[in-house]
């Protein structure tokens, strides 16, 4: 019997040992994705509402769809770990006659087949346009080439040929390059971005007074009534009637501030009170107004380069983005204490919350 408790008791230690020996192994690193390798970057890229094929694109069918050549000149930016964005902006045709895309990584074997008719998104769109694109074009398409990068991207360059296609048509072949970045900031100064900041003040360079200004504004407007049998009308209707000016529309700012994650992850938020004059519920001597809140939150990726102390952030919304919400910023910054300055024709001076 204590043979039998000896022999048990060296077992389960040697079944510790080894799993105890497992516990310690480490899971090595995923391998860098070198963008200058189209076969390895297809293989860990997804494109949205894409499917992949093998071969060439599509030959183009000539007509009346055609994309702009000139509005992919500028390098698009993209963040490791999160999107490239490529708005599609036509030269001829009819942005609703798109249905799809197809898009490539220049020396690959493969091609994306993307469907636009899947919705990424039921976001109100805001009034961001990407600045970054050209405006010669006719149309723009209300879609996009959406590409999801991973974390582990090189830095560096890669070209992408794409065409759309609809209306039984494929349009010519345009080609774009996408600067992958790394996410967040190096340097003390980088380092410093993370965080959330609040608009404190801002001078306009081009204004005539160059002097700091409160951050919170407050706009108004009025219109021209009349009084017709106590009631507000917009049109003159009889001689005893009074003319009233009088306040219809206005709007204050309440809240405008940005975060930084450090892992290059980031959020804005602009919020404000709008106050309308409610025709319906007013007379000529008592006039009703309506307050609603009115707020827009994006979410970007940003990259930080302390050399040039360039800032570039990427509306990219988590890839629930349409045309209206994706923009592109490229701004110089200077971090001074608990103060970030976005520097350009206009200044903006953010206080660290």
């Amino acid at each position: 019997m204590k043979k039998l408790l000896l022999i048990i008791v060296v077992a389960l230690t040697g079944l510790y040992a080894c799993n105890k020996k497992s516990d310690t192994t480490t899971t090595p690193p995923p391998a860098v994705i070198d963008p200058k390798d189209p076969q390895a970057l297809v293989s860990a890229i997804k494109v949205y509402h894409g499917t992949l094929n093998k071969g060439a694109l599509p030959a183009t069918t000539g007509g009346t769809l055609t994309l702009s050549v000139d509005s992919y000149q500028a390098v698009i930016p993209a963040i490791n770990g999160r999107y490239a964005v490529i708005p599609l902006s036509l030269a001829s045709g009819l942005g609703t006659d798109v249905k799809g895309a197809y898009l490539k990584v220049s020396g690959s074997d493969s091609y994306f087949n993307i469907d636009f008719s899947k919705p990424r998104t039921a976001r109100k769109a805001n009034s961001k346009r990407p600045a970054i694109f050209a405006r010669d074009s006719v149309s723009y398409v209300d879609s996009l080439i959406i590409i999801k990068l991973p974390d582990n991207t090189k830095s560096d360059t890669f070209r992408v040929e794409f065409e759309v296609y609809g209306n039984n048509q494929v349009s010519n072949i345009v080609t774009a390059i996408i600067q992958v970045m790394k996410g967040g900031g190096d340097g003390d100064a980088g380092k410093a971005l993370a965080g959330t900041w609040e608009v404190s003040r801002f001078k306009d360079l081009g204004s005539l007074d160059t002097t700091w200004q409160p951050p919170f504004q407050h706009y108004s407007d009025t219109a021209v009534f009349w009084c017709h049998n106590n009631k507000l009308v917009n049109m003159f209707l009889d001689t005893l009637d009074v003319q009233l000016s009088l306040p219809v529309y206005s709007y204050r700012d309440t809240k405008n501030e940005i975060t930084f994650n450090a892992s290059g992850i980031g959020s804005g938020e602009d919020a404000g009170t709008e106050t309308r004059l409610d025709t319906a519920q007013s007379n000529c001597s008592n006039q009703a107004y309506k307050d609603s809140i009115i707020s827009d939150k994006g979410t970007f990726g940003w990259s930080y380069n302390p050399a040039t102390k360039l800032l570039t952030i990427v509306y990219d919304q988590d890839a629930n983005a349409d045309f209206n919400d994706f923009s592109v910023e490229a701004v110089s910054v200077d971090v001074i204490g608990n103060k970030l300055y976005f520097n350009g024709a206009t200044i903006t001076e953010f206080l660290k919350k």
